[in-house]
């Protein structure tokens, strides 16, 4: 969970770009069935949506505001590597929604991973 957090935390400091035209649904939904289906290991389980391009970032702005939804910390990864702002939003609400508990050991585990500039 704390990775998926941290990685949260990367994407927002990360994201940056413009939006492309919106898929339409049935292609969206095409791509959304591939990743939901998809057995192939973690490196990669974000490839289909990341075929599909920004088009698809609305589709999944919706997603990812299911609790409930399938694979969504790496829906939520593919969506910082998108780099599209529209994401912007819905990823901050995601991360104010997290308990201060798991937010402070996020940003522990981000401060000590060296990945991130220093500030």
């Amino acid at each position: 969970m704390y990775k998926g957090i941290l990685f949260l935390l990367l994407i927002i400091s990360l994201l940056a770009g413009c939006g492309k035209p919106r898929l339409n649904e049935n292609d969206a939904q095409k791509f959304l069935n591939y990743f939901y289906n998809d057995k192939v290991p973690e490196e990669i389980t974000d490839r289909h949506l990341l075929t599909a391009g920004r088009g698809i970032v609305p589709y999944l702005i919706d997603e990812v505001q299911k609790r409930d939804m399938p694979k969504r910390g790496y829906a939520i990864g593919a969506l910082g590597k998108l780099g599209d702002r529209r994401a912007l939003p819905v990823l901050i609400k995601i991360l104010v929604a997290l308990s201060s508990g798991d937010l402070r050991k996020a940003l522990h585990l981000c401060m000590s991973c060296h990945c991130c500039p220093d500030v």
